[in-house]
């Protein structure tokens, strides 16, 4: 999971390599397991754009690697009177 989270920045051309990316095991979560990705932009200002583009990679990689992300489920009771 930190490799692929790491793949996701080491092209992009807005990350700056120093300080190296890095990612964070930040806490267990309800049918989850918490990662932070931490990096530095050249231009925190369009800081938007490569976040998204990172966000879109990390899906892509995911899917590719078979693994899923856990949504809750709800359950609705419907009464009759």
């Amino acid at each position: 999971m930190k490799k692929l989270l790491l793949q996701t920045v080491s092209t992009h051309p807005d990350i700056i390599p120093i300080p190296e990316p890095a990612v964070l095991f930040t806490d267990f979560g309800d049918s989850a397991l918490n990662f932070k990705l931490v990096f530095t932009l050249n231009d925190s200002f369009k800081a938007s754009f490569p976040k998204s583009d990172i966000r879109f990679k990390i899906d892509k990689l995911f899917r590719e690697n078979d693994i899923t992300i856990p949504f809750p489920q709800r359950d609705i009771h419907i009464h009759n009177k």
